[in-house]
């Protein structure tokens, strides 16, 4: 049986379908599923586990049990791997957020066993990609109060905030090494959760081993130096950022959203990155990105190259809930930040902080 741990800003309903309107944890274990046409998030974190037998009937909303902190926290310091991977996804509902990191933590199981346990962390995201760049705060350092993007952050934030906080208290030979994966939109969440404490002075330096940036849909200057993405850099050892000129995902969006869209970060790579810190590396994903898409675009489909497998076999099948297929190697992408959590070090030229990858891993080593 398959369980995940978890952390949720999404709404819950209780087991009689009632709103759980503060995630206060209870004593024991409790059934809850999610309130799905509830777009407020809550301003803290709550903690669950989830197992696919929980789904049953209700598998849009299914959501497994939520579990007072400590347990959730103790789990996840006890549990056999040796690092965590926070992954904070892209647009989607649960049911396919549980998939890709089922897959992911498949993939990284397949390459490295034992390396890294990976701990979804849920935001109320739309189910289509509609507003790209539309309420993208990239050039102002204080984000409008009423948009969605800052209730959302401030929970995500709660939720980071709580997990650093409780490996710190973990004894010195025992702390796990915390990186985090961020997808698509999620990218700006995740930048908007660790401005806070830029802003307040106090950012959070090297806390995280890495924060890979997939398909982000930031603007391409995000990550310099004098914008509000330097909280990004100064939060990790490596910010690895994937991208690929030719994802449909956001290239799209310019036909619809012309006075609102701008250069995306997920597919230019950054502008200058001369203008960003050291430790900010580009991986250009275009191959991967043509061998999984088959050259089809898809307006409604949030980069999900990151998946794919060797051979361009990384598309998931619905039958099957998203199970990683058994011919199907650990994918370039995941093979490559793998790398960066294994040894602290992305594998990028030197010189010029870069990396081309190639469907095939045997191929890989040309850089840009």
């Amino acid at each position: 049986m398959t369980r995940t741990l978890y952390a949720t800003v999404r709404r819950l309903l209780d087991a009689d379908g009632k709103p759980v309107d503060e995630p206060v944890p209870p004593q024991s274990p409790r059934p809850v599923r999610f309130a799905l046409n509830d777009p407020r998030p809550y301003p803290t974190g709550c903690f669950c586990e989830y197992e696919r037998e929980d789904a049953g009937k209700h598998e849009q909303e299914a959501a497994g049990k939520q579990i007072v902190p400590k347990r959730f926290l103790d789990r996840l310091w006890t549990a056999w791997n040796s690092q965590v991977l926070l992954y904070v996804h892209g647009t989607g509902g649960p049911v396919t957020v549980f998939q890709e990191n089922e897959r992911l933590q498949k993939q990284c199981d397949r390459a490295e066993p034992g390396l890294v346990d990976v701990v979804p962390v849920l935001w109320p995201s739309p189910d289509r990609r509609t507003q790209t760049g539309g309420n993208d705060q990239d050039a102002d350092p204080q984000p409008a109060p009423e948009g969605l993007d800052g209730p959302i952050s401030v929970g995500v934030h709660d939720v980071l905030r709580t997990v650093l906080c409780s490996r710190d208290d973990q004894p010195l030979a025992s702390r796990k090494r915390i990186s985090v994966l961020a997808h698509g939109a999620g990218t700006r969440v995740l930048r908007d959760a660790l401005a806070p404490w830029a802003d307040n002075a106090s950012p959070l330096y090297g806390v995280f081993r890495n924060i890979f940036l997939v398909a982000p849909d930031i603007g391409q200057h995000t990550l310099e130096t004098d914008r509000r993405g330097r909280c990004l850099s100064d939060a990790a050892r490596n910010v690895t950022v994937y991208y690929a000129n030719d994802d449909w995902a956001f290239s799209s969006t310019v036909t619809r959203r012309p006075a609102a869209a701008t250069r995306r970060l997920g597919q230019s790579g950054p502008a200058d990155l001369s203008a960003t810190a050291q430790n900010v590396y580009a991986v250009d994903c275009d191959d991967v990105y043509a061998i999984d898409r088959g050259g089809v675009p898809a307006e409604s489909d949030e980069s999900p190259y990151f998946l794919a497998g060797s051979g361009g076999r990384g598309k998931p099948n619905p039958a099957v809930s998203g199970d990683l297929d058994d011919r199907e190697t650990t994918g370039p992408v995941v093979t490559h930040l793998l790398h960066a959590l294994r040894t602290g070090r992305v594998d990028a030229a030197p010189a010029t902080r870069t990396r081309m990858l190639a469907p095939d891993p045997a191929a890989n080593g040309r850089e840009r």
